[in-house]
């Protein structure tokens, strides 16, 4: 490519690789006619869109006409904006964004979600931060002297959540995406190891924990966009989200994986080295649990005002279950139970 340099002949590495691909082809060395195609389209940003179409069909027609079982794990063609994988848990929309849960100035409580999962995922440190908490649920998340980390969120049976990832286009042609969906390891106990993404493979999705709804997509032209994608859990354990799968080129196009490559989060600083200590970040990971009750509390008729000694003073407590399973048992509890007395309404 040197002899080439300052001679006016911008694509010739375009047309050094695409010659070797077809060269490749006859010689029936497929995987090397398709390793070339691949570095080929990895670099056809800004390139015309007359020759970005010839390249592309040409890939398409390769894989499809010799090698259809083929899985394509090194062409980022949409490109996966890196970090742009989020997992999006349901949250509730009929409860107040209070910090920490507890009152709000209008007189409304409520539990967020991220309570009740984490009473459903580690019940025994729920019961440990209501023995330390001081007064009302406002005091929880400072309850523990230990500060420790809180438990991974959790997937719940019969509810569904979003993964939702960043595609950008570098064609000037629209692409077409077809059975668009993710990628993921499913376990009975939690996972100690970090994904390795070049060992996924295709049937890894079928090993239950989740139900996905796949899409067909189109990408317009240099465009943006954000696609988000449907599950829900059907069996408990543990799930995380190692990348996303496609069909390139739409029905019956060839099979693309790309991994979900989040960065690393900084942990510490070693002292001796100045090196940062990272560890893998685990947003992506989630733990599936059971069913359970959804329940909103809305308490009305209490100002805020001091109350004199003796006094008796009414309010309305109501409580909804948006959840899919019933909830029994529930029990009114107060704050200051020695200063407090709970009377039933008959009374």
């Amino acid at each position: 490519l040197r002899a080439y340099q300052g001679k006016g002949w911008s694509h010739i590495l375009d047309h050094l690789l695409a010659a070797l691909a077809k060269h490749s082809l006859n010689l029936s060395r497929i995987p090397g006619a398709i390793s070339f195609y691949v570095q080929l389209l990895s670099n056809q940003e800004g390139k015309p869109a007359d020759r970005q179409q010839i390249y592309l069909r040409d890939f398409l027609a390769v894989v499809r006409q010799h090698s259809p079982s083929h899985l394509e794990r090194d062409l980022a063609l949409p490109i996966l904006i890196r970090g742009s994988v989020r997992l999006v848990l349901s949250e509730p929309s009929f409860l107040p964004d209070l910090e920490g849960g507890g009152f709000a100035d209008h007189g409304t409580l409520g539990l967020r979600w991220s309570d009740l999962e984490e009473a459903t995922v580690d019940p025994q440190r729920w019961n440990a931060r209501l023995e330390h908490s001081k007064s009302t649920l406002v005091n929880l998340r400072k309850a523990l002297p230990d500060r420790c980390a809180r438990p991974p969120r959790a997937i719940v049976i019969g509810e569904s959540a979003t993964v939702a990832v960043t595609l950008r286009n570098p064609l000037q042609l629209p692409l077409t995406l077809s059975k668009f969906t993710i990628a993921y390891r499913f376990t009975l106990e939690e996972p100690k190891s970090e994904p390795d993404p070049h060992s996924w493979q295709p049937s890894d999705s079928d090993a239950g924990g989740l139900t996905i709804c796949d899409q067909d997509i189109e990408l317009p032209p240099g465009a943006t966009s954000q696609v988000k994608v449907t599950i829900a859990g059907v069996q408990e354990g543990w799930v995380e989200v190692t990348g996303i799968v496609y069909h390139l080129g739409g029905v019956g196009g060839v099979e693309c994986f790309q991994p979900a490559c989040l960065p690393r989060k900084p942990v510490k600083t070693n002292k001796k080295t100045s090196q940062a200590v990272t560890e893998a970040d685990s947003s992506l990971r989630a733990r599936i649990v059971r069913a359970m009750p959804r329940l909103s509390c809305s308490l009305q008729g209490l100002d805020g005002r001091a109350c004199r000694h003796g006094e008796l003073v009414r309010g309305v407590l109501e409580v909804s279950n948006q959840g899919s399973v019933a909830a029994h048992s529930l029990r009114l509890a107060c704050s200051h139970r020695h200063a407090v007395t709970l009377r039933p309404p008959s009374e």
